[in-house]
């Protein structure tokens, strides 16, 4: 009978972690009876598994116009923000005495007006009323009256600068459709119209 039982309790305990189980009883050699557990598969929930596509559209093509209006946009932000910044170097391709001097070509890139916040720092070409002879001004001035003026196609800064006692009057006039920069410099021995474009500092 002890040959019997240990294999059955071997048995029970190897299965004894199972959740569904069902005992019943066996008549072994001598009329014993003996526990038996019948085990009873745990039924599992099928996982259904579901194919998802995201089906994206593609974006429709931007016609020629719409790109040109697209860069239009960018180019006058640009603009806009550069001004906005007051940090921006402005580089001149022509000078002209006003209101009807001769027009110079101006070929160097050193010649140029950077304005960083409050200050100003400028060496220009620039014709003397009086003598009618070309001189360089420079000047390094801090800014005074600063005024923006926004306009349909573009922006006018108007400030003033010293010149050892004397008041230098400046105004620019930017396009934002080309970028096209008009400075303009009023002292008291003459005026001067320069044409360029800005940069980033």
């Amino acid at each position: 009978m002890n040959r019997v039982i240990v294999p059955l309790l071997l048995l029970l305990f190897a299965f004894s972690t199972v959740s569904a189980q069902t005992v019943q009883s066996v008549t072994v050699e001598g009329g014993a009876t003996v526990p038996v557990t019948t085990i009873i598969p745990a039924e599992q929930t099928q996982i259904q598994e579901v194919d998802s596509t995201v089906i994206t559209e593609p974006a429709p093509k931007m016609t020629r116009a719409e790109k040109r209006a697209r860069k239009a946009n960018e180019f006058a932000y640009r603009i806009d923000s550069l001004v906005r910044s007051r940090n921006f170097v402005f580089y001149p391709n022509s000078a002209q005495n006003i209101p009807d001097g001769e027009v110079l070509t101006i070929y160097a890139d050193y010649y140029q007006f950077s304005l960083s916040g409050d200050n100003a720092e400028l060496h220009l070409p620039y014709v003397n009323k009086l003598t009618e002879s070309i001189t360089i001004l420079n000047i390094d001035s801090s800014v005074a009256d600063y005024r923006l003026y926004p306009f349909e196609s573009g922006l006018t800064t108007t400030f003033s600068l010293k010149r050892s006692d004397e008041t230098i009057f400046c105004r620019f006039v930017v396009s934002s459709v080309t970028g096209q920069t008009v400075l303009t410099l009023v002292a008291p021995d003459g005026a001067m119209r320069y044409v360029g474009w800005l940069a980033r500092q």
